[in-house]
């Protein structure tokens, strides 16, 4: 998993000419983790640590020790784009994958829902071309995929803090 560490930095720098400064700074300013109650559970969601680490690959094997002393029922985090689910004591931590990006290398989109107050990890064949070829003429009007996400999370509420809080001005 390690080894995609090396892409990432390699392709940051084409990222940046993607992107504006608002929407960078846009970026910036997302919190790095977020706690809100939703069904009467409570969910901490983080990008790669419970703690808010954005760049950290968190191993399955590493997550009972990083959710010790959290007050939540559900931690999601992502970052690694390989799926699981494991619980220790009241506290089930979800890496939903991804749905463009699994790197679990099956091809597949990776998502995760909660049903019930109860976790369910899914996965669901699609052909990446057709959906990109769909996308496509959404986004033409910007320079990427990534920018034309971005006007779209700038544009819409956005839920921070258990708040809906404005996009930014």
């Amino acid at each position: 998993m390690r080894t995609f560490r090396t892409y990432s930095f390699a392709t940051r720098a084409w990222h940046r000419t993607l992107l504006d400064d608002a929407e960078v700074n846009f970026l910036r300013s997302m919190p790095l983790r977020n706690q809100f109650e939703w069904q009467g559970r409570v969910f901490r969601m983080a990008h790669a640590t419970p703690q808010g680490h954005l760049s950290e690959y968190l191993e399955p094997d590493e997550w009972a020790s990083r959710v010790t002393g959290i007050d939540a029922d559900y931690v999601l985090l992502g970052h690694t784009h390989i799926q699981g689910m494991a619980s220790f004591g009241k506290i089930t931590v979800v890496n939903p994958g991804s749905v463009g990006l699994a790197r679990d290398h099956r091809g597949k989109a990776c998502y995760a829902v909660c049903h019930d107050g109860q976790m369910e990890l899914r996965q669901v064949s699609y052909d990446a071309g057709r959906t990109a070829a769909l996308l496509r003429p959404h986004c033409c009007q910007y320079k990427s995929l990534t920018a034309w996400l971005v006007f779209w999370a700038a544009t819409n509420r956005r839920e921070v803090h258990g708040r809906a809080r404005e996009r930014p001005a």
